[in-house]
């Protein structure tokens, strides 16, 4: 009985120290961790120390405590790898931010990592891992974090060529010497072996439907456009989300030209020995062997400086053109969504309403800017049909579209008809399981609309 209060009594105290010591801070969080990232250690000094296979189990633990909200036993799992867990209050937006980062007095140089419990866009995660060789990309994604309400940011804690090792991962580099080189253990876009990665291969498990923003930079040839926009491969993906965002940054700074490795293979810097890039598009071995599809789900971002990694206004842009072609995708907004394969799917908590969708898969859309043009669904939700309507206030060519959650078209109601100042229903119907969406695209000569519908089968 002694031994057995005496254990309960050190379990309370563990408890109580549990519950007291997470930290609470305030302040500005692009400032608070590009503080971080100009401290870290630079390009010599072989201040990086790869981590055990058991600190990766650790860490693993710890990751899924942190993503599951169970804040407190996260916090005394990081501990044990020398790390702390801060619940970081934003004073611009009022948000909370939860940020893993190395203790002041730890040698465990992996990187900071920062979960966003109110995300908008929950299948976002933003990963910048040369922070200081492409300078600015750290401070970029953590703002791109903020900005658009992306879930997960992760920051390498060193330089790239910090370590005096070598990846034994393939591809080689110039960017540490003048003479090609493997590339270094801190490098973490080309080691498997690392927090930064195994960070990766869990959210890439645990996330409902997610996305890999990596941001890079480069020094810009007189031949190169200003961005180089690759999955890691030269495989055209299912869908090609890298044109979409192409487009919609020319869209913002017309000055700005780039070009898609899918679609220009002959282009550099097109991320093929990236071990996210070979992991997420399906490498069973990444290390070793190059992926042989391309899944779409990992954008590697190589950006000139002046134009976008330069200071915050080149960040918002980067920032407004993921918001056009990701808006909606995830949906996580609505009620009715499922999670068919019970992974992980970020709580909606308090994020602002969507806006209308400006980007449907196969294009970039345009929204009507002058008349005033409807377009309903009704019901919606529907079980087995629901009626699609809308006016038209003058004569002109129609085309009336469903497309489905993936981009693919479903079905072509009016295939630019001709129709009369009238208005017009339609019966859409499907046999799907519950909780499908389906997305309606009305175009006419006054612009495009688009409204979500949602089976309930």
């Amino acid at each position: 009985m002694n031994r057995l209060k005496l254990f309960l009594f050190h379990s309370f105290l563990l408890l109580c120290f549990s519950l007291s010591a997470q930290s609470n801070e305030s302040g500005d969080l692009v400032t608070t961790i590009g503080t971080l990232i100009d401290d870290m250690p630079g390009s010599s000094g072989d201040d990086y120390i790869a981590p055990s296979n058991t600190q990766l189990g650790i860490w693993e633990t710890c990751l899924l405590n942190l993503i599951q909200r169970k804040y407190a036993d996260a916090e005394v799992i990081a501990n044990q790898l020398d790390y702390e867990l801060i619940r970081f209050t934003d004073n611009d937006n009022n948000l909370p931010y939860y940020i893993l980062k190395s203790q002041t007095t730890s040698d465990n140089l992996w990187g900071t990592y920062v979960f966003n419990p109110r995300a908008c866009q929950a299948n976002l995660v933003v990963q910048a891992p040369h922070p200081r060789n492409d300078s600015n990309t750290g401070d970029q994604g953590i703002y791109i974090l903020k900005e658009i309400g992306a879930l997960f940011y992760m920051v390498a804690g060193t330089h790239r060529c910090n370590s005096d090792s070598y990846s034994e991962c393939a591809g080689t580099t110039s960017t540490c010497d003048n003479a090609s080189e493997s590339y270094r253990e801190s490098d973490m876009a080309h080691i498997d072996h690392s927090i930064f990665h195994k960070t990766t291969e869990i959210l890439w498990s645990q996330l409902a439907d997610p996305y890999f923003i990596q941001l890079h930079g480069f020094s810009k040839k007189t031949t190169d456009p200003y961005l180089i926009l690759s999955n890691g491969t030269t495989t055209v993906p299912p869908i090609d989300y890298l044109s979409l965002l192409g487009t919609a940054l020319v869209d913002i700074d017309p000055i700005l030209t780039y070009k898609v490795a899918h679609i220009t293979p002959s282009i550099r810097l097109k991320g093929t020995t990236n071990m996210q890039g070979r992991l997420i598009n399906g490498s069973a071995n990444p290390c070793a062997t190059a992926a042989s599809r391309n899944s779409g789900r990992f954008l590697h971002i190589e950006q000139e400086r002046s134009r976008l990694r330069a200071n915050a206004t080149g960040w918002q842009k980067l920032a407004d053109a993921l918001k056009v072609v990701f808006r909606n995708l995830d949906l996580t907004t609505n009620t009715l969504h499922l999670n068919h394969s019970n992974l992980f799917v970020a709580q909606i908590d308090g994020c602002p309403p969507v806006q209308a969708l400006q980007a449907i898969y196969p294009l970039v859309l345009q929204l009507p800017s002058t008349k005033t043009q409807s377009l309903d669904m009704a019901p919606n939700p529907f079980l087995e049909k629901t009626t699609i309507s809308y006016q038209l206030d003058s004569p002109q060519k129609v085309r009336l579209e469903v497309f489905n959650a993936a981009g693919q078209l479903v079905e072509k109601l009016v295939s630019d008809m001709p129709q009369a100042a009238d208005f017009y229903d339609y019966s859409f119907s499907t046999s799907d399981d519950f909780g499908v969406f389906y997305f309606v695209v009305l175009t006419t000569k006054e612009g495009v609309l688009v409204e979500k519908v949602i089976s309930i089968r």
